[in-house]
C-alpha cells in the first residue's frame, strides 16, 4: 500500500472517531461506532514494524484526545497550567490505545478480538482511578447518538458500550484481513444488535412516558460569570448578590403556580448558604416588586440559621432565608447549590433541598471534587494550585445525595454525572428524578457544555430515571428515562450554552429497572476480567502443546 493510501486511511479514520461524538456529528458518531477504528487498524496493518506501529498509533490517538479534550485548553480562568494537564491525559490515553492496537491487529481468531475489546474496556475503567479520575471521551459514546444504539446502557453503563464499540470496529477488521464469511457475518451481527435491542426497549417503555404522571420543574441558568458572582476575582465586575437574588425572582415571575420542584444551578450566589449578609428590609422591599406585598407571609421566621440580629436591633437574612422563601411561595420543593460552613470552619460544596413542609432544609455535599479547584490532590502540588488562584478548600462528601420528597431526589453537583457508579448508588437508594445543578462557566465558549450533557443522558439511561439540570451556564434541560430531551432552555441549546433564564417543563416521572442499576460497572469489569483470563489460558495452553510438540519431536530418531 503506497504512502498516500495509507495517509488516507488514517486522515480519514481520525476524522470518523474524531467527530464521532453526540456533540460533534450524529453520522460520523454512527461511522465511528462502526468501522472508524477499523479504517485506521487496517492502515495500520500494513506497516511491519511493530515499533512503527506503535508510535503512529500511539500519535493518531494522542491528536484524537487532544481535539476530543480541547475544551480544557480556555485559559480565561484556569491559567496556563491546564495546558499540561491536556497534554498529560492525551499521552496517557494514547499510551493505552498503542497497547490496544499491539493487541488487536495481532488477532488470528474472533475470540482474540473480543479479548482485545475486554482490554480496552479495562483501560477506560481504569482511568477512574488514575489522575484523580478521568471520565470523559469513553469510545462507548458513540453509541449513545442514536435514541435506539444508547438504550444499550442500561445493560452494563457507558464502559459495556465502550466493549461494543471496540468489538464491532475489530470484527470488521478482522473480516476485512480474513475474508472470510463467518467473519462478515459475525461484524454485522454485532453492528445490527444494538439498533435492534433499543428498538425492542423504546417500543417497551415509550408509550409508558407517555401515559405517566408528569412532573412540573422550573429550571434556572442564571448566566452569572465568575467575576460577576465573587467580589475577590475582578474589580468592578460583582453583581450584588440581592441583585442577582432580583434576576432569579425575575424569570420565577412567569413560573406555573402549580410548580411542584425548582432548580437552580452549582454555588448558584455567593457568600454561602447561612451568612447573614442582606439587609431584612431590602429583602423585603425588592421581594414585593416581584410577588406583591401579600407574598410577604411567606418569609420565614427569623431564627437561626435563617437570620441573625445585631446588636443595633437590625435584622440580616442569607440566602437560606431567601430559599425558603421561595419554597414557601410557591409551595415547592427547592433545589439549590450553595457553599456549605461546617463548625470546623471547612467548607463543603453542597446541594441545599428547601421544602415548603420542612423547617429547616437537608444538605448533600458534594463527594467528586474537581482537583484543583476544588481540593489539592498532592501535597507538592499545592504552591501550583496557591500560583494559578486555585482554592482547594473543600471537603468532600461521603454519602450519595438522596431526598425524600414527592418523588425520591437523586442529587448530583457538576461532573459528578459523569461517574455512572455514584449516580447508580443514588437509584438503589430509592431515587425516582436525578437532579444535578452544574456550572461550565469555567471554560467559557467550548465543547464542554455539551460534551457534560451527553454524558448527563448517559445516566438517565443506565438507571433508568429521567433527569432534570441546571446549570449557571451549560445546557439546562430535561431528559426523560430514556434518554430523550425533553426540553431545554432555548431550542438551540448546543449553540446557546450562556443565555440567561428559566426552563419550564413538565417532566414525566416514569422509572424502570435495568441491569446496570443491579450490577453496575462490576457487571462490564467482571466480563472483561474473565475475558482476560481466557485469553491468558488460552495463550499458556497454546506454549503447552508447542512445547510438547517440540519435546516429542525431539524423542523421535530421524531415518
Amino acid at each position: 500500500m503506497n504512502l498516500y493510501v495509507l495517509g488516507s486511511l488514517f486522515t480519514v479514520s481520525w476524522l470518523i472517531c474524531s467527530l464521532g461524538q453526540p456533540s460533534a456529528s450524529f453520522y460520523f458518531s454512527v461511522a465511528a461506532s462502526l468501522f472508524g477504528y477499523a479504517l485506521f487498524w487496517r492502515g495500520l496493518s500494513e506497516i511491519a514494524c511493530w515499533k512503527k506501529q506503535g508510535c503512529i498509533a500511539f500519535l493518531w490517538f494522542f491528536l484524537l484526545s487532544s481535539f476530543q479534550l480541547s475544551w480544557m485548553l480556555s485559559f480565561t480562568y484556569q491559567g496556563v497550567y491546564i495546558a499540561f494537564l491536556h497534554q498529560f491525559l492525551s499521552a496517557a490515553v494514547a499510551l493505552q490505545f498503542a497497547a490496544l492496537c499491539f493487541a488487536l491487529i495481532r488477532s488470528t481468531s474472533k475470540r482474540q478480538v473480543v479479548y482485545s475489546a475486554a482490554l480496552w474496556t479495562l483501560f477506560e475503567w481504569s482511568r477512574l482511578y488514575w489522575l484523580c479520575g478521568s471520565t470523559w471521551n469513553p469510545a462507548g459514546l458513540s453509541l449513545t447518538a442514536s435514541k435506539y444504539t444508547i438504550s444499550l446502557a442500561t445493560v452494563g453503563g457507558i464502559y459495556f458500550l465502550s466493549f461494543w464499540v471496540i468489538m464491532t470496529n475489530g470484527l470488521f477488521f478482522f473480516a476485512y484481513k480474513k475474508k472470510q464469511a463467518h467473519a462478515v457475518y459475525a461484524a454485522v451481527f454485532c453492528a445490527f444488535l444494538p439498533y435492534a435491542v433499543g428498538f425492542i426497549h423504546q417500543a417497551r417503555h415509550s408509550q409508558s412516558i407517555a401515559s405517566s404522571p408528569k412532573l412540573s420543574a422550573a429550571l434556572i441558568q442564571t448566566a452569572i460569570k465568575p467575576e460577576e458572582k465573587e467580589p475577590i476575582l475582578k474589580k468592578g465586575a460583582f453583581i450584588d448578590p440581592l441583585l442577582q437574588w432580583e434576576r432569579i425572582w425575575r424569570f420565577l415571575q412567569k413560573a406555573p403556580k402549580d410548580v411542584d420542584i425548582i432548580v437552580l444551578p452549582e454555588v448558584a450566589l455567593p457568600f454561602g448558604a447561612f451568612g447573614a449578609i442582606y439587609y431584612e428590609e431590602a429583602v423585603k422591599d425588592a421581594w414585593q416588586v416581584y410577588f406583591g406585598k401579600e407574598a410577604l407571609r411567606h418569609m420565614p421566621p427569623l431564627t437561626y440559621p435563617y437570620a441573625t440580629q445585631d446588636i443595633h436591633g437590625y435584622w440580616y437574612v442569607s440566602n437560606g432565608y431567601i430559599a425558603k422563601a421561595l419554597a414557601n411561595y410557591f409551595q415547592a420543593e427547592l433545589i439549590l447549590g450553595l457553599e456549605e460552613r461546617m463548625l470546623d470552619a471547612t467548607a463543603r460544596n453542597s446541594a441545599f433541598y428547601f421544602a415548603p413542609f420542612q423547617a429547616f432544609p437537608r444538605s448533600y455535599a458534594k463527594c467528586v471534587l474537581v482537583p484543583g479547584a476544588e481540593y489539592i490532590p498532592y501535597s507538592w502540588c499545592e504552591g501550583i494550585a496557591r500560583k494559578h488562584g486555585a482554592k482547594g478548600a473543600y471537603v468532600h462528601g461521603k454519602i450519595p445525595g438522596v431526598v425524600a420528597g414527592a418523588h425520591p431526589l437523586g442529587l448530583s453537583i457538576c461532573y459528578e454525572e459523569t461517574y455512572g457508579d455514584l449516580i447508580r448508588k443514588t437509584r438503589k437508594r430509592g431515587a425516582q428524578l436525578l437532579v444535578n445543578l452544574s456550572n461550565d462557566g469555567w471554560f467559557p465558549g467550548t465543547a464542554l457544555p455539551r460534551q457534560h450533557f451527553d454524558l448527563a443522558r448517559v445516566r438517565s439511561v443506565e438507571n433508568g430515571a429521567p433527569l432534570v439540570r441546571a446549570t449557571n451556564t451549560g445546557i439546562t434541560a430535561a431528559v426523560d428515562s430514556l434518554g430523550q430531551v425533553v426540553a431545554a432552555f432555548t431550542p438551540a441549546f448546543a449553540e446557546n450554552p450562556q443565555a440567561a433564564g428559566a426552563l419550564f417543563v413538565d417532566v414525566p416521572v416514569y422509572t424502570y429497572g435495568t441491569w446496570y442499576t443491579q450490577w453496575g460497572d462490576g457487571l462490564i469489569v467482571s466480563i472483561s476480567l474473565g475475558l482476560i483470563f481466557l485469553c491468558m489460558l488460552e495463550k499458556w495452553r497454546k506454549e503447552q502443546k508447542a512445547s510438547q510438540g517440540k519435546a516429542l519431536a525431539q524423542k523421535i530418531p530421524v531415518r
